[in-house]
Formats: C-alpha cells, structure tokens, sequence
C-alpha cells in the first residue's frame, strides 16, 4: 500500500448534517514493508480499525505468512 506525501495542507470540510458512523474492517490484511516504523504504524491503526493485521518484512516473508495463513486470498499491491 502505498501512502503518498501531502504535498499542501488539507482544508477542514465543514459539512452540515449528521455524520456516518465509522465504517470498521473484519478482514485479515498482510503488510509487506521493509521500514519497520511504517510497517509497524501502518498495523497500529488498521488494528485499531478492526482488521487483523500481519506484517512481514520484505515479499519473501509476505509469501512465507501467506501460504501458512488459512482462507481466501485476495492480492492487491501498490509499488511506486
């Protein structure tokens, strides 16, 4: 996953009415990310958000926990 620069700072949008309940993740995401403090940041917050998160530290371990993790798979990948 990718997480681009902000290049600006965003503008608050002040939305009249009532606000949609957060939506919260119950699926299982693996995280394949060398830097530790991204990979361990980005397992933080969408933990917090529901998901069960594993992490691995390059593709090879990303594979490794893949192949031992039962259920359906689904691949997305962003590289830059």
């Amino acid at each position: 996953m990718f997480l681009p620069r902000a290049t600006e700072m965003a503008e608050a949008e002040a939305k009249p009415g009532k606000a949609s309940p957060a939506r919260r993740g119950d699926e299982t995401l693996l995280i394949a990310e060398d830097e530790p403090y991204v990979r361990d940041l980005l397992s933080d917050v969408l933990a917090a958000e529901g998901y069960q998160v594993l992490s691995a530290h390059d593709g090879g371990d990303a594979l490794l926990k893949a192949a031992r993790t039962p259920g359906q798979s689904t691949c997305w990948s962003r590289t830059w």
